[in-house]
């Protein structure tokens, strides 16, 4: 009952992001969720809070465009209809060139649950996540996940989210090293005929972005069904607010100004620098 409840509500919101897509395309990692396995059928009754809280930890990162699957058919069904071109599901999306390119995946390895004599509960909890690429079906990230130290809750059915809330941080550590930041630029805030040195683009802190961080900015073209990406200049955050940061052009204003075209921001996408 709660998965269901909690597929609904993320249902709705993808919707709702759809619809906003009208106007700006969304060009995070487009990442389906599917249920975990469990290593016992003793835990089948918690895979749902687990799958939950992964999905959340992933969506709060704010890297990928999350859906939802409870079943391996119904992945398998997602994968492939958002693969066709002729055959689009319109909740997946309505563009045919956007593709769930990712699926995460994982499994219970683990849960224990601990009397703490007449005063509660505690859950003892290892599970693992796995990122796996839809065109080629390999595994290409992994991590096992394991509780930390929680408080003493007053029943087992409080224990557990209260265990797995101690591995929110690792998760969303986990999903950033995978999935990069992608932006788009919003506005040109400092330019003339020839350059522009200052500029607002349209993610923030809420993105985990901060003063002093690098971005590459890259032109994206279709050639012939492919994607090709080419680098064309470099910005640094000055100024970071919840959903847009200001920054400084530090290299490729030139090019910049010339290529960036507000009808479709998408054509230069703005990546996070990783060391």
């Amino acid at each position: 009952m709660l998965f269901r409840f909690s597929f609904l509500l993320v249902f709705l919101f993808c919707t709702f992001s759809e619809a906003q897509s009208d106007k700006a395309k969304d060009i995070r990692y487009r990442v389906q969720v599917q249920e975990l396995a469990s290593e016992s059928p003793d835990w089948n009754d918690s895979r749902a809070m687990f799958t939950e809280k992964v999905a959340t930890n992933l969506k709060l990162t704010n890297r990928a465009n999350v859906f939802l699957a409870k079943s391996k058919d119904a992945v398998k069904s997602t994968i492939a209809e958002s693969f066709d071109a002729a055959n689009v599901d319109t909740w997946i999306s309505k563009s045919s060139q956007d593709k769930v390119k990712y699926t995460v995946h994982g499994s219970i390895n683990s849960l224990k649950y601990i009397k703490i004599g007449n005063s509660g509960y505690k859950a003892s909890i290892v599970f693992t996540v796995r990122i796996i690429d839809n065109e080629s079906d390999e595994t290409v990230a992994q991590q096992e996940f394991t509780s930390k130290k929680s408080d003493i809750m007053i029943s087992r059915s409080a224990a557990l989210p209260a265990a797995l809330k101690t591995t929110d941080e690792a998760q969303k550590s986990f999903f950033k090293s995978f999935f990069n930041l992608r932006t788009t630029i919003l506005k040109f805030d400092k330019s003339n005929k020839k350059t522009v040195s200052e500029l607002t683009i349209t993610a923030g802190s809420s993105s985990g972005l901060k003063k002093g961080n690098e971005l590459i900015v890259k032109q994206i073209e279709e050639v012939e069904g492919f994607e090709v990406e080419t680098e064309v200049g470099v910005l640094k955050v000055t100024e970071a607010g919840a959903r847009t940061s200001k920054c400084k052009v530090s290299k490729g204003g030139k090019e910049i100004l010339q290529l960036f075209d507000k009808n479709n921001r998408e054509s230069l996408i703005c990546e996070l620098k990783t060391k």
